[in-house]
């Protein structure tokens, strides 16, 4: 693994060679919040809609189909490797692969001065890793609260998994058979995400909740300022979070990460969340790290 301190990059994210190594046996967290009282399944769909990107019902949910490549940049070595172990392992525990050393990295963590000022820069430049994000996205990027910001890029493929044709226009076209509210005719595929946290941000913090805090970011395009609550690791890196932040992935967590990433890549946004609240209410307790 090469660990690359910060310096201005916008070519250098692509360059960035940090290996994603064989997970190796963490500690899980022995402690256990068990919740007041068993939630409906409204109140737990609408802590899933708070964690996931909002979409419209007709949309799917991006996901990973390529072997997950964590890379870290900004930390010392024994910390990097620590956070892509984790990341590796929770990419595992979800039925993902994950790529071999030294693959190019493709879910990769930034720790930086300014992590406002690094998305600005990058916007600016519009390199490739920007290059999905209009500038709406840009602005709600920049805007979030707190240390830390994320983005996924993403590809449309049909539901099988083939590329689209690009019309004279340049909008993808999609041709198979039709789709339905739940099942839809394409898919969208992550080939690249990105966290960046601000270096005062991780002083002083477990790796495991970093590497967890950017495992929901990058996998599942989690949402931190829409899930600023105890029950989501997403509520670290929040302002005034530290005193209520779980230290890893919580149950709710570890049911939107299934959730996910079982079943097809097509189902609409709307049936992925029903089935992670169905799910969730099963397990009737909320496991955190305090």
């Amino acid at each position: 693994m090469v660990v690359i301190h910060e310096t201005m990059f916008h070519g250098l994210i692509l360059s960035l060679q940090v290996a994603a190594s064989v997970p190796s046996p963490v500690p899980p967290s022995d402690i256990v919040v068990t919740a007041s009282g068993t939630p409906t399944k409204k109140e737990v769909r609408r802590r899933v809609e708070q964690i996931l990107p909002p979409l419209s019902p007709d949309q799917p949910l991006a996901r990973f189909t390529v072997p997950v490549c964590p890379g870290v940049m900004g930390l010392t070595r024994p910390a990097a490797q620590a956070i892509v172990d984790r990341i590796g392992i929770v990419a595992d525990e979800i039925g993902l692969r994950v790529g071999e050393p030294g693959c190019a990295p493709n879910l990769i963590v930034l720790i930086v001065r300014d992590s406002r000022a690094t998305v600005r820069r990058l916007a600016d430049h519009r390199p490739g890793n920007v290059a999905g994000q209009s500038l709406a996205d840009v602005r709600r990027i920049v805007a979030e609260p707190g240390f830390a910001r994320a983005w996924v890029e993403a590809d449309i493929r049909s539901r099988d998994g083939r590329t689209p044709n690009r019309g004279t226009d340049g909008v993808a076209e999609v041709t198979v058979q039709g789709g339905n509210l739940t099942s839809l005719t394409f898919r969208r595929d992550i080939v690249a995400a990105y966290v960046v946290i601000d270096a005062a941000g991780v002083r002083g913090r477990d790796p495991i909740q970093i590497a967890d805090y950017a495992a929901m970011r990058g996998l599942v395009d989690g949402r931190s300022g829409r899930a600023a609550t105890r029950d989501s690791i997403l509520s670290a890196f929040m302002p005034d979070s530290d005193d209520h932040a779980p230290t890893s992935l919580t149950d709710l967590d570890r049911n939107v990460l299934r959730g996910v990433y079982s079943g097809q890549g097509n189902r609409s946004a709307f049936a992925v969340q029903g089935d992670i609240a169905a799910a969730f209410l099963k397990n009737g307790e909320i496991s955190g790290g305090k």
